[in-house]
C-alpha cells in the first residue's frame, strides 16, 4: 500500500512525466549542434579500444574530459554501438537526475508546495528537454552541480567525513564531464548558505579536507592513467583543462562576439516559457529588499546564488547560451517559491493572468505537437500556403518547440487544477486531473528534438559519400581527404576504415580552430596536389563545403577545376548535398538567404583508378 500511495503522488507523476519527455524517441534524428564530436570520439573509442586518449578522424581532440565520453560508450556497449539512444542517454538521465536532485533541495528549504512547482517549472521549460535530449555534457554538469548541493543541505549539520567526501567527489566527476564550473559553482552557492547561516568556521575542519583528497584523487585519476600511457599521443588533458576553463575565460580565441550583457537575454530564452514569471518573481523579492523588508534566509540565499552564477559567466570573455544554463534550476526555485507563496492585489491579478495566457499558448502547442507526428500540419500547410511562401513549420526553431510547448501544457494544467488551492484560481482553469499528464507527455516528445529530417541532411548525404566511395570499384580507405573545414558529424557518419587526411592552405591557430588540437599541422597545397594526382590514378575521394572554392580557387585554381565549373557550381560528377524542400521555403526565394544556406553545403569528389 506505501508503494502505491508514492506511486500515486503528485512527484511521482512530475517524474513520470518528465522521464516520458526525455525518453520517447529519444534516439531519433540527426545529429544536431555540437553533438558530432561526441559521436565521433565515442565511436572511435570503442572502435580502437582506447578510452583515454579522446580522438576524431584519427586526431587528438581532448577539448572536453572523459567522462563524458565513456559514459555514451557505457551505453553503447548495450545498444550495439554509438547510436541516437546510446550518446543521448547519459544526457536524459542527467536532466532526471537534475531534477531530482532540485526538487529535493526546495522541499528541504522549503516546503512540498515549493518542490512541487520548482520541479513542474523545471521540467517544462526549454532548456530541460532540449539539453536533456541532446549528446552534450551541458546537462551532465548541471546535475553534478545540483547533485553536490542536495549533498550539502542533506548533510550540512552532520558534518561528517562521508558526506565531505561525497560532496567533492561528485564535483570531481562533474569536472571530468564537462569543466571546472561543476566544482566552482557548488562551492560558491553552497559557500553563500555557510555565509548566511555563518557557519563558515564550522567546515573549517579536518574532514572536509579530507573529503577535499578524496574529491581530488577522483578528479586526478583519468589524467594520470591518460598521462601514464601517452606514447605518440600528442594532447594533453591537463594543458587542455587549463585551456578551455582559465585561458578561455580571460582571452578566448572563439565565442567571444557576445557583450558582457547578453545573459540578460539569453537567461530568459532558457527560461522560455516560463520567462515572464521568473522575472516578475526575481522584481518582486528585489523590490522588498530595496524596502528593507526582511526575507527569509533560504530565498535571500537563493537570490544571491542567481546573482553569483550570473555574474560568475557574466564576468568570463567566453559566452555561449548554454554556458549560463546552471542558473537554471536555481530561477526555477525562485519561481516555485514565488507561484507558491500568497499574493495579493495587482501582483496576484498579474500572476492569474500570466498563467492564464501561458496555459493558452501550452494548449496550442499540445495540439500542434499531437498532431505534428500524423503529418497532419504539412499536409495542412500544403493545402493552403503556396510552395514559395514560408510558414512557421519551415523554421526548426519553431519545430523545437513543439514537442516542449505540449509538455507545459501539461505541467499547467496538472499544476493549476491539483496544487492550486481553488480559491486561488478561477474554476475555468481547473481543467485536467493528474492523468492527462501520463497520457499526454508520452505523445508530446514524438515529434523529436531537431529531429526533422526536413532540416538535417547531412546524415542522408554521408551515406550517400560512403556508399559512393566504397561500391565497387571501391577507393582505397587510405586515400579519402577532408579539404579545410570542420567535419565531426560527417566523420561519424562516414565510420571510414582509417583515419582522412585533412589539408589546407591555412595555419592552423586560435583563431582558425578545427576539431585537431593545438599541436597538429596541416598539410600544405603541394601535398593535396599531389593527393589529387595519386587519386586520380589509384582512385581516391575530397569532401570539402561549397564555401571552399574562392579560397582553393585562389591558391589552386587548378584543383579548383578538378571540382569546380568557373562559376563556382560543383561538376556534374561531385556528389552535392542540396537544400530540401523544407530549407528552400524557409529561404523564400531571396537570393542571399539561399545563397547563405549552400555555401555550407557539401560536395564529394571521387576520382576512380585511370581517370
Amino acid at each position: 500500500m506505501d508503494i502505491i500511495r508514492r506511486l500515486r503522488s503528485p512527484f511521482a507523476l512530475l517524474y513520470f512525466a518528465a522521464a516520458a519527455l526525455l525518453l520517447v524517441n529519444l534516439g531519433y534524428g540527426s545529429i544536431i549542434n555540437s553533438e558530432g564530436r561526441w559521436f565521433a570520439v565515442a565511436q572511435e573509442m570503442l572502435k580502437n579500444g582506447d578510452f583515454l586518449h579522446p580522438t576524431i578522424n584519427g586526431q587528438p581532440y581532448f577539448d572536453k574530459p572523459l567522462v563524458s565520453y565513456w559514459l555514451i560508450c557505457f551505453f553503447s556497449w548495450f545498444t550495439g554501438g554509438v547510436n541516437g539512444w546510446s550518446a543521448r542517454l547519459p544526457s536524459a538521465f542527467a536532466a532526471m537526475l537534475a531534477l531530482w536532485c532540485t526538487v529535493r533541495i526546495a522541499r528541504k528549504l522549503f516546503d512540498d508546495r515549493v518542490a512541487l512547482w520548482t520541479g513542474w517549472v523545471f521540467t517544462t521549460v526549454y532548456s530541460f528537454a532540449y539539453w536533456g535530449r541532446s549528446a552534450e555534457a551541458d546537462m551532465e554538469q548541471v546535475a553534478a552541480i545540483m547533485g553536490a548541493l542536495a549533498v550539502y543541505f542533506a548533510v550540512r549539520e552532520k558534518r561528517q567525513f562521508w558526506g565531505y567526501a561525497l560532496f567533492w567527489s561528485i564535483c570531481a566527476v562533474g569536472a571530468q564531464t564537462k569543466g571546472l564550473g561543476a566544482i566552482f559553482l557548488p562551492v560558491g552557492i553552497a559557500g553563500l548558505d555557510m555565509l548566511f547561516s555563518r557557519s563558515v568556521l564550522k567546515h573549517l575542519q579536518w574532514r572536509n579536507l579530507a573529503g577535499l583528497l578524496v574529491g581530488g584523487a577522483v578528479y586526478s585519476l583519468p589524467f594520470v592513467l591518460e598521462a601514464g600511457s601517452r606514447g605518440s599521443y600528442d594532447a594533453s588533458g591537463i594543458v587542455l583543462v587549463f585551456r578551455e576553463n582559465i585561458v578561455r575565460a580571460v582571452n578566448p580565441w572563439d565565442h567571444n562576439k557576445d557583450p558582457w550583457w547578453i545573459y540578460f537575454e539569453y537567461l530568459p530564452r532558457l527560461l522560455f516559457p516560463w520567462s515572464a514569471v521568473f522575472l516578475l518573481a526575481a522584481a518582486h523579492d528585489v523590490v522588498r529588499l530595496c524596502r528593507r523588508e526582511k526575507l527569509p534566509r533560504e530565498l535571500l540565499w537563493l537570490l544571491v546564488s542567481i546573482a553569483f552564477v550570473f555574474i560568475l559567466f557574466s564576468a568570463s570573455r567566453s559566452r555561449r547560451v548554454y554556458y549560463i544554463l546552471p542558473a537554471v534550476p536555481l530561477c526555477a526555485m525562485l519561481c516555485g517559491v514565488f507561484l507558491a507563496g500568497p499574493v495579493q492585489g495587482w501582483l496576484r491579478r498579474v500572476t492569474g493572468w500570466l498563467l492564464t495566457l501561458a496555459a493558452g499558448i501550452w494548449a496550442f502547442g499540445g495540439v500542434l505537437a499531437l498532431a505534428g507526428p500524423a503529418g497532419l500540419l504539412p499536409a495542412v500547410r500544403d493545402r493552403i500556403f503556396p510552395a514559395d511562401v514560408p510558414t512557421p513549420f519551415c523554421y526548426a526553431g519553431f519545430m523545437f518547440l513543439l514537442p516542449l510547448l505540449g509538455a507545459g501544457m501539461l505541467g499547467a494544467f496538472y499544476l493549476i487544477g491539483r496544487v492550486l488551492p481553488r480559491d486561488d484560481v478561477a474554476p475555468a482553469r481547473m481543467v485536467c486531473g493528474s492523468w492527462t499528464c501520463v497520457l499526454a507527455a508520452v505523445a508530446v516528445a514524438i515529434p523529436g528534438f531537431g529531429a526533422d529530417p526536413a532540416f538535417r541532411t547531412e546524415r542522408q548525404f554521408a551515406l550517400d559519400c560512403r556508399a559512393r566511395m566504397f561500391v565497387a570499384p571501391a577507393i582505397p580507405a587510405a586515400n579519402v581527404a577532408f579539404w579545410d573545414s570542420n567535419f565531426r558529424t560527417i566523420v561519424y557518419y562516414l565510420d571510414l576504415p582509417e583515419p582522412a587526411r585533412l589539408y589546407s592552405v591555412k595555419a592552423l591557430n586560435r583563431s582558425n580552430r578545427n576539431f585537431f588540437s593545438d599541436t597538429t599541422e596541416y598539410r600544405d597545397l603541394a601535398e593535396f596536389r599531389e593527393f589529387v594526382r595519386r587519386a586520380k590514378r589509384e582512385g581516391g575521394a575530397v569532401l570539402l563545403r561549397r564555401d571552399s572554392w574562392e579560397d582553393l580557387r585562389k591558391h589552386a585554381p587548378d584543383l579548383a577545376a578538378e571540382i569546380f565549373l568557373p562559376d563556382g557550381s560543383p561538376r556534374p560528377e561531385v556528389l552535392t548535398e542540396d537544400l530540401s524542400a523544407t530549407q528552400r521555403r524557409a529561404a523564400n526565394g531571396k537570393p542571399k538567404r539561399l545563397a547563405k544556406l549552400m555555401r555550407k553545403k557539401l560536395l564529394l569528389r571521387v576520382w576512380r583508378s585511370g581517370e
